[in-house]
């Protein structure tokens, strides 16, 4: 017969490894929604209001100043729509790919 200190110690050692496992699926799908950002990066076939050259009309290089901890740096406008269109493009090709399913 197991006692009730075995047992509890048993419960709190699956717990462990549950949530070993549910932290090790998270990071997983963390780089496989990185990856899918990073490689599948067609933005430029959506153009949307939000888009950045939409309202950069002469497409000029406009750089910006981030400070980021007391240090500052240039940026250029395009860096900046690389960045935001490498988080954006997941959404969209998700979005996508649920209303070709649902037609």
């Amino acid at each position: 017969m197991e006692s009730r200190l075995e047992r509890y110690l048993k419960e709190k050692e699956q717990k462990k490894k549950s949530r070993k496992k549910f932290i090790i699926i998270l990071v997983l799908v963390c780089i496989l929604f990185f990856a899918i950002a990073v490689v599948n990066n067609s933005l430029g076939n959506y153009i949307e209001l939000s888009d950045v050259h939409v309202f950069n009309y002469e497409f000029e290089e406009s750089i910006h100043e981030i400070e980021v901890f007391g240090n500052k740096y240039e940026v250029e406008q395009d860096t900046i729509h690389n960045i935001y269109s490498t988080f954006k493009s997941p959404f969209i090709n998700i979005k996508n790919y649920i209303n070709d399913i649902m037609e």
